[in-house]
């Protein structure tokens, strides 16, 4: 057998020698590494308290002991685009105009904060999930809305939709603003 592959390679060294020019290959040349940024980027300002209205949209239905999710919208109403990043805190209201705190833990999901560079009148998503309880419970925390405040943003009254009267929170996770609100809710 190592006869037969002289045999089978000693063609192309003759082909060579009678004048069949023999192909020349240059190097690619590779363009310099650059990385991209967007120029909108460049230097936009964080959002401030009354860039951002919130609005929380529930996507399930009210068990007690089932988890539901609701997605955030931080829509910018400022007339400039600004960035936020991170997640959002927020404190249950009761009727008397009283914030009360509620442990929230936030998790990376559906992936790290990203820098959310959020045009007028566009929106940063994020995702919020928390399972309904029994008001008076151990871990349990009621209030009649929710007040919020993005990264940085002076707290504010969330816009509430298709949610109860009565807001009923234990195990609170909170997701960060993300560019896409494909996936905030998948978790």
């Amino acid at each position: 057998m190592t006869l037969r592959r002289l045999v089978a390679l000693a063609p192309v060294p003759l082909l060579a020698a009678c004048g069949t020019p023999t192909p020349t290959y240059a190097p690619a040349t590779l363009p310099p590494v650059v990385s991209y940024v967007p120029a909108r980027t460049a230097g936009v300002p964080p959002c401030l308290g009354g860039d951002l209205r919130i609005t929380l949209t529930a996507r399930d239905r009210f068990r007690t002991g089932a988890p539901v999710r609701a997605l955030i919208k931080a829509v910018n109403v400022s007339d400039r685009t600004c960035r936020v990043t991170g997640w959002l805190t927020l404190g249950l209201v009761d009727a008397a105009e009283r914030v009360e705190p509620v442990r929230v833990e936030p998790v990376e999901r559906p992936g790290p904060a990203e820098r959310v560079d959020v045009e007028p009148g566009r929106f940063a998503p994020a995702g919020l999930k928390w399972i309904p309880c029994a008001s008076g419970t151990a871990g349990c925390r009621s209030g009649i809305g929710l007040r919020v405040a993005a990264p940085g943003g002076v707290p504010q009254q969330a816009t509430l939709e298709n949610f109860p009267p009565a807001v009923v929170m234990s195990a609170v996770q909170i997701g960060p603003f993300r560019t896409d609100p494909i996936g905030v809710l998948a978790w």
